[in-house]
C-alpha cells in the first residue's frame, strides 16, 4: 500500500491549515493531495518509502528474533516520542495546533526508522502529553514486552508534577534516553 486516504469533515480545520497541507510547506506533515467535495475534504497521503510505526511493532511482536523492544528497552520508544514532539513543535510554527494532529498509532509515520516524524492533519482530542500517553498504551497493547506502559506511567507522573510544555517534554525525553544509553556527561 502506498497511499492512506481519509476525510476531513466536522470539525473541519481552518482554511489556513488546509492550505498548509495542500502546499506541503510544513515539513512535519506527511505529503498529501487534497480533493474538495462540498464541505468534505478527501485527503490522500503518499506513504511509499515512509516508516510506519504500527507495522513495525506488529512485525516485531510476530517475529521470533530477539529485538530491543522485546528486551524491554525503552530508548527506541523515547526516540519516537521525542521526534513526534519535535514535529509537533515544527507544526506549531505553521499555526497547526495539537488538536489538529492525530497521534494514533495507525497514523504515525517517519521518514525512516530514525528519521523525523511525518504527521497527519486529522482532528484529535486532548493535549500532546495525553496523546503520547495514549500512543504508549497502543504500543504496549501491540508489543507488551516493550515497557511502553512504563513510559506512559512516567510521563503521566511527570506531567502531574509539572504541567509540561513541548520544550520541557523534549528535554525530559532526551535526558531519559541519554540516561538509559549511558551517554550522559561524555
Amino acid at each position: 500500500m502506498s497511499f492512506v486516504k481519509y476525510s476531513l469533515t466536522a470539525p473541519r480545520p481552518s482554511d489556513h491549515k488546509v492550505e498548509v497541507l495542500r502546499r506541503s510547506c510544513c515539513p512535519a506533515l506527511a505529503e498529501a493531495s487534497l480533493f474538495t467535495y462540498g464541505e468534505e475534504i478527501a485527503v490522500t497521503v503518499r506513504i511509499a518509502g515512509l516508516f510506519h510505526l504500527k507495522t513495525y511493532l506488529e512485525h516485531q511482536e510476530a517475529s521470533s528474533e530477539d529485538h530491543r523492544l522485546r528486551g524491554g528497552q525503552v530508548p527506541e520508544i523515547l526516540g519516537w516520542l521525542r521526534r513526534v514532539t519535535e514535529a509537533m513543535d515544527l507544526a506549531a510554527e505553521y499555526l497547526i495546533e495539537e488538536k489538529d494532529i492525530s497521534l494514533a498509532l495507525e497514523d504515525l509515520y517517519f521518514d525512516a526508522k530514525e528519521g523525523p516524524a511525518r504527521l497527519l492533519l486529522k482532528s484529535s482530542d486532548g493535549t500532546l502529553i495525553e496523546g503520547l500517553i495514549s500512543l504508549c498504551g497502543e504500543m504496549y497493547a501491540l508489543c507488551p514486552d516493550s515497557n511502553a506502559d512504563l513510559v506512559a506511567r512516567r510521563l503521566r507522573e511527570r506531567n502531574a508534577e509539572q504541567l509540561m510544555e513541548r520544550r520541557t517534554l523534549l528535554a525530559y525525553l532526551s535526558g531519559w534516553a541519554c540516561e538509559l544509553n549511558g551517554q550522559c556527561g561524555r
